[in-house]
């Protein structure tokens, strides 16, 4: 970690502007987040409507062979 007392005024700024710029990028991918996490959220809800609404069991089978 820098010792910010023997920073220069300029390196200072320097920095405080790439803090600014890191925090604006994380709250844009956070907010990409959010909207994927809704869109997961309303296609599992269609999913989970879909299947029970068939008039069918349905039987899913992994790799392993396991139901």
């Amino acid at each position: 970690m820098r010792n910010l007392s023997k920073m220069t005024k300029a390196e200072l700024s320097n920095d405080v502007k790439a803090l600014e710029q890191r925090v604006v990028e994380l709250e844009t991918q956070t907010k990409e987040l959010k909207q994927t996490m809704r869109s997961l959220k309303e296609e599992n809800l269609f999913l989970q409507a879909l299947f029970e609404s068939l008039p069918f069991e349905v039987w899913v089978c992994d790799t392993d062979g396991r139901y």
